[in-house]
């Protein structure tokens, strides 16, 4: 992508409105442990929304400027190395409203030296916090401030901007965030297969809310979570029905056990009519290596060696790593490990065992039936259904963030029922008008 310093090349009608993008959570490092120290925002920024900005017309013709929590207002081609800090975490030590408010009315911007105090229009493409940070910023001058879903919605200069010789309906592209909300809503409550109560399901081996049996139950769901994938056991119910069949065979040695070859005699004696996987020859080399990993790494104890940590994703990166199948490379979606951390950091119908943790944090467990339906909503291309990678998790996470930015992974398991024909999630569609979408 050609980004360009020149005031030449921006649109005249661009002059006098600027563009905020908002940083993201997700950078380079994330992705290549190998990157320089110093990149290029627009280079080092690799959220899904940030990446479909770059795509816009817009963002090649027109001045634009990323909001960092950290450096404030920057320019595309400004380098930045790697952080970690939140508007929304103030311990994190995210730049001041006072150093925004003085950036704009005292900097200026791009080769032509530019006051940022001089337009007449911010166009925000972010969340809430970010619009009101820019809100604040700009306080000292007239601009007006305008949301990028407001600006696109009607907006002259917008058609003017994409060079489009009439406005573009878009309502009926995506369905309304208040329809996908009461949708999930409706859902909310539903438990998860692999712990709830269903009578045509195995009994489980623990109380998976019972406080006392947190150090089993995490351990025992870490086991259950590196199995339940499509490839190895074809459906969820599988992976509870497998691991049921296990606990009755080993009984507290299923915890304890690190022998593939132990795992794999049994294996080879569970009968049932339900097909597993293509790749289930796989599954006791998995549950051999989430014991080691227990046993070695958590020092035998899954639970409290999570309690330990702040953040989701350096747990997911550290089993990722160490367990096998759960998406050693940086790229993979990691569909397993993410399911695995809701199960322990969401609050009821999930099982809120590591709260030290914040749902804010989670990502979007995306497989198969999940992409399906985000597809289905217009966020991610149908080819993508069969090649599902981590920019794919970034992109249905940050759209999960604009629905429920305290809590993203709450869609996951309405919308993997919905991807399954649930019942319930088929009249919670038709109840809230996401029906014409499937």
């Amino acid at each position: 992508m050609m980004l360009s310093n020149s005031s030449a090349s921006f649109a005249v009608q661009s002059e006098e409105i600027l563009f905020v993008v908002s940083c993201t959570k997700m950078k380079i490092w994330n992705e290549d442990v190998c990157a320089p120290e110093y990149v290029e925002a627009f280079k080092a920024y690799r959220g899904g929304d940030f990446r479909e900005w770059l795509k816009e017309p817009v963002a090649k013709k027109s001045r634009w400027l990323v909001l960092s929590a950290k450096y404030g207002f920057i320019e595309p081609n400004h380098p930045i190395a790697d952080y970690d800090v939140t508007f929304s975490l103030p311990e994190t030590g995210p730049i001041s409203d006072e150093t925004l408010i003085n950036q704009v009315r005292y900097q200026s911007r791009w080769k032509d030296k530019k006051p940022l105090k001089s337009f007449d229009k911010i166009v925000v493409r972010g969340s809430q916090t970010y619009l009101q940070k820019v809100k604040t910023a700009f306080s000292c001058t007239q601009a007006s401030i305008v949301s990028w879903s407001d600006y696109t919605t009607g907006s002259k200069e917008w058609v003017q901007t994409t060079g489009a010789s009439q406005q573009i309906d878009r309502s009926d592209a995506r369905p309304s965030v208040s329809a996908l909300r009461q949708f999930v809503d409706m859902l909310s409550n539903v438990v998860d297969v692999q712990f709830s109560e269903d009578s045509d399901l195995p009994r489980l081996p623990i109380d998976p809310r019972d406080g006392s049996q947190f150090r089993r139950t995490a351990h025992y769901m870490l086991l259950v979570a590196s199995i339940d994938q499509r490839r190895l056991v074809n459906a969820a119910e599988n992976a509870r029905r497998l691991m049921v069949f296990y606990q009755q065979e080993l009984g507290d040695q299923l915890f304890s056990e690190q022998r593939e070859d132990i795992f794999a005699a049994l294996f080879s004696r569970y009968k049932s009519s339900r097909p597993l996987g293509t790749n289930s020859n796989e599954i006791p080399r998995i549950l051999s290596s989430v014991n080691k990993f227990v046993a070695t790494r958590a020092e035998g104890d899954l639970h409290r060696w999570g309690k330990q940590f702040h953040d989701p994703s350096t747990i997911a990166n550290v089993m990722s790593a160490q367990i096998y199948y759960m998406g050693r490379a940086s790229s993979s979606a990691r569909k397993k490990m993410w399911m695995f951390m809701r199960w322990m950091v969401r609050p009821y119908p999930d099982l809120h065992i590591w709260a030290n943790l914040s749902p804010k944090d989670l990502f979007v467990p995306v497989d198969y039936n999940v992409a399906n339906v985000v597809s289905s909503l217009g966020l991610l291309p149908k080819e993508r259904l069969t090649k599902l990678d981590w920019s794919d998790v970034v992109t249905v996470t940050d759209y999960a963030r604009l629905l429920f930015h305290e809590d993203p992974a709450r869609v996951d398991y309405p919308f993997f029922l919905l991807g399954r024909k649930d019942p319930r999630a088929k009249d919670a569609a038709l109840r809230s008008g996401l029906d014409r979408y499937f």
